[in-house]
């Protein structure tokens, strides 16, 4: 879908248009083999809470393109994801040379323990011993980079 904001002498001088639109499934996993090698069924604490969506687009003029991107994360019982914010400007400075300015924000993590009849914590989706690091909100993801086109 595009959108031309401004037409000058029937050329458009501003146009917008979503790139991506992405309704998806999260994929986590349904079983797993405890230590006795008998397979479980995890579904109950990885099913979505939310519908997953992935959303992209670009405003973009002659000389310049800004590109943006969202992620509204994942939500289960035990595992939760942020969402993810992505946006990079490019800047054409000539035909053949150009300047991009990106990045993404977002996606911090946090496991939540299984606990079993003897008060131990393990990870639910593979059923080993859970690592404390799981317990701990993951610090959010902050990329940036610089691209020099020519």
């Amino acid at each position: 879908m595009m959108a031309c904001i401004t037409a000058v002498l029937g050329t458009c001088t501003l146009a917008a248009y979503l790139t991506a639109v992405d309704i998806y499934d999260s994929n986590m996993g349904t079983t797993a083999m405890s230590y006795d090698g008998v397979e479980r069924d995890v579904s109950q604490f990885y099913e979505d809470e939310q519908t997953n969506f992935y959303i992209s687009g670009v405003i973009q003029t002659e000389d310049r393109a800004i590109q943006f991107g969202y992620d509204n994360g994942i939500d289960t019982a035990k595992f939760d994801q942020n969402p993810t914010y992505q946006l990079t400007v490019t800047e054409v400075i000539t035909d053949k040379l150009s300047v991009s300015l990106g990045g993404s924000y977002g996606g911090a993590t946090k496991h939540t323990p299984c606990v079993d009849q003897y008060d131990r914590q393990y990870y639910c989706g593979n059923l080993t011993a859970f690592q404390g690091d799981y317990d701990e909100k993951a610090n959010h993801s902050l990329n940036i980079g610089i691209r020099y086109s020519f």
